[in-house]
């Protein structure tokens, strides 16, 4: 993965470009009834999370089953973006990751290091849901659902993440993973990484987006 050739105020004006041109009108609506159906399997791992390194460290090798890696790309351009699986059908990732509305986006599963991307076999997404915009200078609703072509065929290597059913800022055992850069201005990792990362207060944690990123978020 190769270091982004853009400042903050190109991704910023690149992103409102994106999502403002996005007709919502045409957004798929999901069925009020087709309920996500928690698995037993959610949220389990072959890993014990609390006897790892997670100073910003490489993960181990299948610690995360639930992660996936989304490439989405168009005729212009292409880019990488983390993601979780809720369900065999079903991806969450961010908004802001669809690059445009027109895009191909392509779940890898199981990744641990970017050199199995050629060996790893893909899911396409089939539709996605997402009402996120930017106005003002304010990123909206950055959230984004993939339904997938076909469903995932769960293993001990890839299994559904547990949804939340408590106030997240409670949690104290959560950490972020994926392969961005390792520093700022740097390339993007090519192993898997992670780090324990509890929950900031919302309040907080919106002033330091808005005062380091100069793009806030809702």
């Amino acid at each position: 993965m190769e270091k982004l050739p853009v400042t903050m105020e190109e991704y910023q004006a690149k992103l409102k470009s994106i999502l403002e041109g996005v007709n919502h009108t045409n957004v798929h609506k999901p069925d009020p009834n087709n309920k996500l159906q928690q698995s037993s399997l959610c949220g389990q791992t072959l890993v014990d999370q609390s006897q790892t390194v997670v100073n910003g460290e490489e993960a181990p090798e299948n610690a995360w089953p639930w992660y996936v890696f989304l490439l989405a790309h168009d005729s212009d351009e292409s880019g990488g973006c983390g993601g979780s699986i809720l369900s065999e059908w079903w991806i969450l990732t961010a908004g802001h990751c669809m690059i445009t509305w027109n895009s191909t986006i392509i779940v890898y599963f199981g990744l641990n290091d970017m050199a199995q991307l050629d060996t790893t076999k893909p899911i396409k997404a089939e539709k996605r849901f997402t009402k996120c915009y930017v106005k003002d200078g304010i990123l909206y609703n950055d959230i984004l659902l993939l339904k997938l072509e076909s469903p995932i065929a769960f293993s001990d290597i890839i299994r559904p993440v547990c949804l939340p059913e408590e106030d997240m800022s409670k949690s104290k055992n959560c950490f972020s993973i994926g392969f961005g850069a390792t520093a700022p201005e740097g390339e993007g990792s090519k192993n898997l990484m992670q780090i324990k990362s509890n929950p900031m207060d919302y309040k907080l944690c919106r002033f330091f987006l808005r005062y380091l990123a100069k793009f806030s978020h809702t």
